[in-house]
């Protein structure tokens, strides 16, 4: 079920909508090679690469809409949302997509250079000896449920997080534990995640 983009769009800050608002938008995506038909293609300014490059690709896959942080030409007449930083952009869109499912956790975040590992197994191992169910995202994996899910990153893009979230909640767990990097940090992965310990 789609979401209208002006509606869709309402939780970010001072965000611009340039072209129609009331299309319909089905899903997000931030890798173009990723993008379905009716998405909303944000595009991340990273260290090596530029998501706005590869707009026109994504528009080709199928993306109605862009979340860019300067106004794109030569993209057609997909409508474009512009932000100040699209990788806060991408962290509340995230969150409204899948409902907020970080809102329904006991929430701790561990950080800091060494010790992230083992220190979230141990407040994990507790958690479960005080009757909560709790989920894990860290450098190993993510525990979602009873399986073990290889991660690419200590703590996952913030699209990647909510989607987890959402899994967990699914599954009835109310607790997360993740190790957040201080990459993670910068990059704004974990903005607006409500930690209750960090």
């Amino acid at each position: 079920m789609g979401m209208r983009l002006k509606d869709f769009v309402s939780v970010l800050e001072m965000a611009r909508i340039v072209g129609e608002d009331e299309r319909e938008i089905s899903g997000i995506a931030y890798d173009s090679r990723k993008v379905v038909e009716g998405d909303l293609f944000v595009c991340i300014s990273g260290y090596s690469t530029d998501g706005h490059v590869y707009a026109q690709e994504a528009v080709k896959r199928g993306a109605v809409a862009l979340v860019v942080e300067r106004k794109l030409d030569n993209v057609g007449d997909v409508s474009q949302v512009i932000v100040d930083n699209s990788r806060r952009a991408l962290a509340l869109l995230a969150a409204k997509f899948f409902a907020y499912p970080a809102d329904k956790f006991i929430n701790i975040g561990i950080t800091g250079t060494n010790g992230k590992t083992t220190t979230s197994i141990l407040v994990e191992s507790i958690l479960r000896a005080g009757g909560y169910n709790p989920g894990l995202i860290g450098t190993i994996s993510a525990r979602i449920g009873n399986k073990e899910i290889p991660v690419s990153n200590t703590t996952p893009e913030s699209f990647e997080l909510h989607k987890m979230f959402a899994q967990m909640a699914r599954l009835g767990q109310d607790s997360l534990v993740m190790e957040v990097s201080s990459h993670a940090l910068a990059l704004d992965r974990t903005y607006k995640i409500p930690y209750d310990i960090a």
